[in-house]
């Protein structure tokens, strides 16, 4: 289960990075329909992530993670595309990081 979630978030990392590229680069039609399918992978992995915690003893913030999804739902409503970008790629990607450093430690 380790080697499945390490290697969905790290694929997670990618498609964040390649959509928050299209948002920096002010292609907002493309970053947009890019985005759907992310916030499904980001949904999917984040599930998969609390069910790992749950199984394994993963220690990781839970709170923070769910409050930057937030923000950047909220960026999304606001139509603001550089906050949301900025939310994605310094923040979630950042937490994402940090979990995925956490998981291969402790196994």
């Amino acid at each position: 289960m380790r080697d499945t979630v390490v290697s969905e978030v790290n694929q997670l990392l990618v498609e964040i990075s390649d959509t928050t590229d299209y948002f920096y680069q002010q292609k907002i039609g493309e970053a947009y329909k890019k985005l759907d399918p992310l916030i499904g992978h980001i949904m999917t992995v984040v599930d998969k992530l609390f069910a790992y915690k749950e199984t394994y003893s993963l220690m990781f913030d839970e709170d923070s993670l769910v409050n930057s999804l937030a923000k950047s739902m909220k960026a999304v409503e606001e139509k603001d595309s550089v906050l949301l970008a900025d939310i994605l790629s310094l923040e979630l990607a950042g937490q994402l990081e940090d979990i995925v450093s956490n998981i291969v430690i402790i196994q």
